[in-house]
């Protein structure tokens, strides 16, 4: 059912988002919204016992929908009821069975279109059913898992352990158990709104030093939810307005001033009233859940952690044996008979890749890593991997005689003349090529030492100037050169016999006689 009027409250705390965003992370999805908005397209088959499975086909679209974005889904199932919530499922019983003769009466007298919409509302959701698209997904290689009690908790505890980075619920309860990240409304098309838990103070409107999440939990139970009913008058507005006035630490005190701090005097909080305000906020800490890496059930919080007594966790869940456990999680057994119903394991199936649908790990695996600890085992891998590239080993260079043939006495001047470079009329050079290769030869094969080495090219840096060599403008003006005054510049040309034009010299010579 969730907290009313939660979703329109978180508005400033939420945000439009896409699956393309959720590349690569591993989503957690409470199964049963999926299936509820399944059974509305086939629910006069269903109230009649029909053969279908267009419930089930609506499910795996969603789930073909992350595969196709490189998405992990887990696909999270209820299991058995809380002692707390007896009269809300009793509540919930008493609508179905009054929506399902008032369906029948209607499609008697032939309104179907009436009828139609009080089918839906009978339409209660089986583990037969549940059991049906976790065969389906088996098949895909997706992983299911069957909670102990709420599937709110579960989810919860493999968003806050890292299992899984994102929950998809149509359930605004889910937001009270802390998960991190919440992607509410999906539509076929990949859209949806992102809720975090980062920015709760935003939709409270207080600061961020001030916010604590413990408040906005009390908030929200103040203002009625599935483990206990509000006080009247008492909505989330309200209850909004209580918390960020109390600075009270000690819960059970803060709200025995309720009716002082918002005025209403006429308002009464009995002391039974506190016990079950306290049970409830226990409930959405520590209800007990599956830890499918383990394979063992925990509780969401250990209540030793958080202080919490045991007699406000009568409500919580209780421990069952390992084995019947393990059963339930796996799906095997009915969550309310404990009846068993299949018998599959995933050590003994294929859990792998599934005919290669699913890229995805299973969570079932005895080796399963999460995401942060796999991407690190990736990184030191990575590390550690011995570079394929020979080693690099020094060498000592040996001197070398280079052995040269003591019959060649040929001159410079000879190889010149082969050439054409050298006159012939010259004298010969006294050197012959036989000596200049032997002087070269003793210079250059040399034993070298890598120190000798490692000094020169030190030298040789030092040698380097400091500044890179400037370019010279070639536009520029020298300063050795004169440069021409101001008064030259703006003169005319000096007219001198050679510049003077044949019309000038004409006319010169007229005005002369």
């Amino acid at each position: 059912m969730g907290i009313t009027g939660l979703l329109p409250f978180l508005e400033k705390a939420s945000s439009a988002c896409h699956l393309r965003e959720l590349r690569g992370k591993c989503v957690a999805i409470d199964t049963y919204c999926w299936l509820h908005r399944g059974a509305f397209g086939c629910a006069e088959r269903l109230a009649r016992g029909d053969s279908t499975d267009m419930h089930i086909q609506y499910c795996l679209k969603y789930v073909q929908l992350l595969l196709s974005h490189n998405i992990k889904p887990i696909l999270v199932f209820d299991g058995q009821h809380l002692p707390a919530k007896a009269a809300t499922e009793a509540k919930r019983r008493e609508i179905r069975e009054t929506a399902r003769k008032r369906g029948a009466e209607l499609l008697r007298l032939g309104r179907i279109d009436e009828a139609r919409s009080f089918l839906r509302r009978c339409v209660d959701i089986t583990h037969e059913m549940a059991l049906q698209l976790i065969r389906e997904c088996r098949k895909r290689g997706v992983d299911c898992i069957v909670a102990p009690y709420e599937a709110d908790a579960q989810l919860a505890y493999l968003n806050r352990t890292d299992i899984a980075q994102y929950v998809i619920t149509e359930d605004s309860d889910l937001v009270l158990f802390g998960c991190n990240r919440i992607l509410f409304k999906l539509d076929l098309t990949g859209h949806g709104r992102l809720v975090e838990a980062s920015k709760l103070h935003l939709a409270m409107g207080c600061r961020e030093d001030r916010y604590k999440f413990a408040k906005f939990r009390y908030m929200c139970i103040l203002s009625g939810c599935d483990y206990l009913d509000s006080l009247p008058g008492i909505g989330l507005g309200k209850a909004c307005k209580f918390m960020l006035k109390t600075e009270d630490p000690d819960i059970r005190r803060a709200l025995a001033k309720i009716p002082a701090y918002l005025n209403m005097r006429q308002l009464s909080v009995t002391e039974e009233y506190k016990d079950e305000f306290l049970k409830a906020d226990a409930t959405f800490k520590h209800m007990v859940v599956y830890d499918p890496v383990q394979r063992r059930q925990t509780r969401l919080v250990d209540p030793d952690d958080e202080g919490t007594p045991e007699q406000y966790c009568c409500n919580a869940g209780k421990f069952l044996d390992e084995k019947v456990a393990f059963q339930l999680a796996v799906g095997n057994l009915d969550p309310f008979s404990l009846r068993k119903m299949d018998d599959w394991h995933p050590d003994e199936a294929d859990v792998g890749v599934a005919a290669g649908k699913n890229q995805h790990p299973t969570i079932w695996r005895k080796d399963y890593m999460l995401l942060k600890d796999a991407k690190q085992a990736q990184i030191s891998t990575q590390t550690q991997k011995p570079s394929t590239l020979p080693s690099f080993v020094k060498r000592a260079v040996h001197h070398v005689e280079h052995a040269v043939d003591q019959n060649t006495n040929e001159t410079i001047t000879d190889v010149l003349q082969i050439y054409g470079i050298q006159n012939p009329d010259e004298p010969p050079s006294k050197r012959s090529c036989h000596a200049q290769k032997s002087a070269h030869s003793a210079e250059s094969h040399v034993a070298i030492d890598y120190q000798d080495v490692e000094a020169l090219d030190v030298l040789e840096q030092l040698e380097q100037p400091k500044t890179p060599k400037r370019t010279r403008n070639p536009f520029a003006i020298s300063p050795n050169k004169s440069l021409l005054s101001r008064d030259t510049l703006l003169s005319p040309t000096k007219i001198t016999p050679e510049t003077r034009s044949l019309l000038h010299n004409t006319s010169m010579q007229l005005n002369n006689r």
